[in-house]
């Protein structure tokens, strides 16, 4: 609970809010004041007939936002992510960390807790879609549930307890009690096992089947339209024999009865299934009932549009073998993004420009019959957030969603010439997409096209069909929409509606098949504009007020009007920030940007965890100035519970004494990304570091900010309203609630705006304080003396439109001080640990030193801007006699080291204040007797040299694979495969982590899981990277 601050009569100054505050933005679509209806954008009632937006972990409220920008984008339906209640559901919003819990449910019911929202949202959302007769569909997992973890795919996730006890304490009723894994290879695997080691649930149940039909009716009643059934391969249908049920029968004809008796329309709904039925099942077993999705039909003509291959894009058949009425296609899924399920070459689509994705939904959505589903990437979108792509909405995507809509019914036929691919309907329209390039000139006979003139309602060209030939140029997007239509006017706005922080937002604003558009902003006078332009708002809004952005586009013919609404909210600012100057592991380990940096606190408190966010953390900015990467510390967090349950926290990770860092890149070298350090991370210690400036390991202190740069902009503010001095709450009147106002902000109790802090500064002294409170007293008393420029017009200055840059400060570098010798003796001295070895702390080992005289245990931190391997502890003075030992916990009592635990190894020494540094040199492993030597602790240089990419001459060895086995320096007690470079015997490997001469953490083997043949431990030697197998030496240097 906070404390209230006490208005007092002497309180500190305010501060000046900077109007460069970093802002963070929530994505959501364009917002039009009055609803349209269906026929202005052609939708189409029968979902089938139209086209789908995947509205990927968009929450329910941010759907409705984008309701206006959506129908006008020509979707039909949009279709949510799963309804029901996600396993492990937590207030953490990362994408990459938490789209997959909502295919893992614990519950057969509209969720409690979601990134989507409550029922109540979902209600909200259908009724407002209706208004524009956009159809909701959403999508339900029914196949299985969440399990408590992957090595149990049996043992259902104990949060079912809670969201759905009926189904957790009737278990052996509603899941499937085998161990099959699902494959394609029988009927049994494809419908009877388990998928992504969840538990299967018993479809074949009435009782289950009773408990889905109950959910779709939940969502009926809601006001959904239709479902998506997640994972449709995997449940049974009346042909599968043995394994045969009702099931889809059951749903489809007591759901749709229930929604023709509530609409008097038919209830949609369409399974999930991926690339075949599986061996000896077919598509008409479920086309019965529902439509099917063709993943492979649209996933060739994607990879056939990136590989440039027209007439292969072009081809008219459905892979699947389903009638196009039967069919639900697409350029790319959630799961093709997210994951690796793509079949036609490419595997993940993430990495595909938006370019080759318009392209490729060009040839799919233009087709005749079937429907399509528009994947909205969520770029750097949070959980319940719209797509930061807008793709989706873009000119080229939404005229072909027209085409689409105004063609339904129309005879198809589809083409290639000179690498344009192209879809001719009826003989009115054709939709063209370029596989080769974007602009250029086309001749194509025999379109079946009527020789006439015709617009690209893309571009705004021109095209004719004379004697069967049609002539014309495709545009900039690749893409040309061919048909007697007209373009539509389009602003376009850099800055969707939702949240910003801070006190003013730059928005660029530019114009698409328009001569000219306008802006203003709530109340203010429309400002005409004819290119792009930056304007930036939010100076004179107060924090938790909403801008609203009114912007209009006419081609002199017709106008469209857009508004755009953003809800100003107040920065939260630690002012401690974590700096990489990645240079030197660009240079020595190759690693790639962009960089990540994971933030986490696990040792301040036994009961919780807190974390920035989840693995591999928070992506990094760039700085230009410096040429470093840097990201902020937050004073909020997610917190962990030893339940695992994850919430927000304002556990401060900024000023924490125990927050550590961990920074990764994104190479995905040997299949995982490089991460340093490779366990525990680095301590912040609660103030400003940079990482990697002086060595590739160091860790400094900093006094660097990053760089703010402002980008030249119009300022644009709310209009005709006169501010005056002393009007605090801008309501045009001076009373005891402006005092109130005032007071407020001089106890600190609220941050103004800067528009608010100029009109409390009634002295002009340049600062808020009781001074001016006392005036603004006054006034309010109607005092005619001394109450300042209250109650004068305020005129806002003028501010600069060049971009500004705040000046840097190089890093400085604390360096530790020493105590002069002539100083009495410490009551504490630092005990050092000093090993070239490696595995100190791995497997999520620490290192302890035992006060065998007092029986209490210190941990060794990990200093990592020392080498090579420095551990240090302060300890009392009188610590003398110890005993250095591995563990995963402090102990009471030392034990004889064991494999089993609790103490792995364990070494006896005998230390002081100046003997206070034990260098351990080996260990053997049969005995665990250390060679090792104690001495006052001396820094030492790291070598310039390290190992970043080993070789191995496999030449005389003639292994059939080489492997390298590590235990430290980011390998992990495990093998991994290395690459053999092509026409000759030598294999490599790149380290995840560089290493120093005299390491030895790793070795060579000929197989991943056995130990067959192998060589010695591998000492690294200074100047070579090359291995021979036979001789088990260090041969030289190669290079590639």
């Amino acid at each position: 609970m906070s404390k209230l601050k006490k208005l007092t009569s002497v309180v500190l100054a305010a501060t000046i809010v900077s109007s460069a505050s970093a802002m963070a933005l929530t994505a959501a679509a364009a917002e039009n004041d009055n609803a349209v209806s269906a026929a202005d954008y052609n939708l189409q009632n029968n979902v089938q007939d139209g086209v789908i937006l995947h509205a990927f972990n968009w929450s329910y409220k941010t759907i409705k936002e984008n309701l206006p920008a959506i129908a006008a984008a020509g979707y039909s339906t949009i279709q949510t992510s799963p309804v029901q209640q996600p396993k492990d559901y937590s207030t953490s919003r990362d994408v990459a960390g938490q789209w997959w819990k909502l295919y893992q449910p614990v519950s057969l019911s509209v969720a409690k807790n979601s990134w989507l929202g409550t029922k109540d949202d979902l209600k909200d959302l259908c009724a407002e879609a209706e208004k524009y007769g956009v159809k909701i569909i959403c999508d339900i997992v029914s196949n299985h549930m969440g399990s408590e973890s992957e090595d149990t795919p049996n043992v259902v996730s104990s949060q079912v307890k809670t969201y759905a006890p009926d189904i957790y304490d009737n278990a052996s009723t509603f899941f499937r009690n085998n161990k099959i894994t699902v494959s394609d290879s029988s009927v049994e695997n494809v419908v009877q096992g388990h998928l992504n080691s969840c538990p299967d649930l018993n479809t074949n149940s009435t009782v289950v089947q009773n408990k889905v039909i109950s959910l779709l009716k939940e969502c009926i009643d809601c006001g959904v339209d239709g479902f998506r059934f997640d994972a449709a391969k995997h449940i049974e249908t009346p042909d599968d024999g043995e394994y045969a049920s009702d099931y889809w029968k059951n749903i489809t004809e007591t759901a749709g009865s229930y929604y023709k008796t509530k609409t008097g329309d038919n209830l949609y709904i369409y399974g999930e299934i991926l690339n075949n039925c599986g061996s000896g099942r077919s598509y008409s077993s479920y086309t019965k009932y529902i439509s099917v999705t063709d993943n492979k039909t649209g996933d060739s003509v994607l990879a056939n549009v990136v590989n440039g291959k027209a007439s292969t894009a072009a081809s008219s058949n459905y892979k699947s073998g389903v009638a196009a009425s039967d069919a639900v296609l697409w350029a790319e899924s959630h799961d093709t993004y997210e994951g690796e399920s793509g079949s036609g070459g490419i595997k993940n689509t993430s990495k595909v420009s938006d370019e080759n994705i318009t392209k490729a939904w060009a040839i799919i959505a233009a087709r005749k019959d079937a429907t399509s589903l528009y994947f909205a990437r969520p770029g750097a979108a949070l959980m319940g957030d719209a797509a930061e792509d807008t793709t989706y909405k873009s000119t080229a995507v939404s005229e072909i969603n027209k085409f689409h809509n105004l063609f339904v019914g129309k005879s198809e036929k589809l083409g290639a010439v000179d690498n344009v691919a192209y879809v001719a309907r009826g003989t009115s329209g054709i939709v063209l997409a370029n596989c080769g390039g974007n602009e250029k000139s086309v001749s194509i006979s025999d379109t079946g096209l009527a020789n006439g003139t015709y617009t690209d309602t893309v571009s705004g060209a021109k095209f004719t069909v004379a004697n069967g030939v049609l002539t014309g140029n495709i545009g900039s997007t690749g893409v040309a929409v061919v048909y007697n239509g007209t373009t539509t006017p389009r602003n376009t706005c850099s800055v969707e509606s939702g949240d910003f922080k801070g006190d003013t937002l730059t928005i660029n604003l530019g114009l698409d098949n328009a001569a000219s558009g306008t802006y203003c902003i709530d109340n203010s006078k429309p400002v005409t504009y004819t290119g792009d332009i930056a304007i930036r708002v939010g100076s004179d809004y107060a924090y938790g007020e909403t801008i609203n952005l009114t912007l209009t586009a006419t081609d002199g013919k017709n106008t469209t009007t857009t508004t755009y609404k953003y809800n100003k909210q107040e920065a939260a600012s630690s002012g401690v920030y974590v700096f990489f100057a990645s240079e030197k592991r660009e240079t020595s380990a190759r690693w790639k940007a962009p960089y990540n940096v994971y933030i986490y606190d696990e040792e301040t408190s036994k009961e919780e965890t807190y974390k920035a966010s989840n693995w591999p953390g928070t992506k990094m900015n760039y700085d230009k100035a410096t040429g470093y990467y840097y990201v902020e510390i937050p004073t909020t967090c997610i917190a962990t519970d030893a339940d695992e349950n994850e919430y927000e926290s304002n556990f401060d990770l900024a000023h924490s004494s125990n927050t550590r860092v961990i920074f990764s890149d994104s190479s995905n070298v040997n299949s995982a990304p490089r991460q340093y350090p490779s366990e525990k991370g680095l301590k912040l210690k609660g103030t400003s570091k940079i990482f990697g400036l002086t060595k590739t390991t160091s860790w400094e202190d900093t006094t660097l900010v990053p760089t703010v740069e402002s980008q030249p902009a119009t300022e644009v503010v709310r209009g005709d309203k006169a501010y005056k001095y002393g009007d605090i709450n801008t309501d045009g009147k001076f009373d005891v609630q402006d005092v109130t106002a005032l007071q407020l902000i001089v106890a600190e109790s609220t941050k103004p705006s800067q528009l608010i802090y100029a009109l409390a500064d009634l002295n002009q002294d340049a600062i808020v304080d009781v001074r001016d409170v006392t005036i603004l007293q006054c006034y309010v008393a109607r005092k005619t003396e001394g109450t300042g420029v209250t109650g004068q017009v305020y005129n806002a200055p003028v501010k600069p439109t060049q971009p500004t840059t705040q000046p840097t400060t190089q890093p400085t570098t604390q360096k530790p001080t020493t105590e002069p010798t002539t100083a009495p003796a410490p009551q504490k001295y630092t005990l050092y640990l000093k090993t070239q070895l490696t595995w100190m702390t791995s497997m999520g080992t620490n290192l302890y030193a035992f006060d065998n005289d007092t029986k209490q245990s210190y941990q060794l931190e990990q200093d990592t801007d020392d080498y090579p391997n420095v551990f240090k502890a302060e300890v009392d003075s009188t610590v003398t006699n110890v005993t250095f030992y591995r563990a995963n916990d402090m102990v009471d009592e030392m034990s004889k080291p064991s494999s089993e635990g609790p103490i792995y190894n364990a070494w006896a020494a005998t230390v002081s204040s100046t003997n206070n540094c034990y260098t351990l040199e080996s260990v053997d492993e049969s005995t665990d007797k250390a060679t090792a030597t104690v001495g006052p602790y001396v820094k030492e240089e790291a070598p310039e040299w390290t190992l970043d990419v080993v070789y191995f001459d496999n030449s005389k060895t003639k292994w059939k694979e080489v492997y390298i086995y590590g235990w430290g320096n980011g390998l992990y007690n495990e093998a991994y495969k290395m690459t053999q470079i092509a026409g000759t015997d030598i294999w490599k490997y790149e380290l995840p982590e560089p290493m120093y001469p005299g390491t030895e953490c790793m070795l060579f083997k000929n197989t991943l899981s056995t130990w067959d043949k192998q060589t010695k431990n591998v000492k690294v030697v200074e100047g070579k990277n090359l291995y021979d197998g036979k001789t088990k030496t260090w041969v030289g240097t190669y290079e590639e």
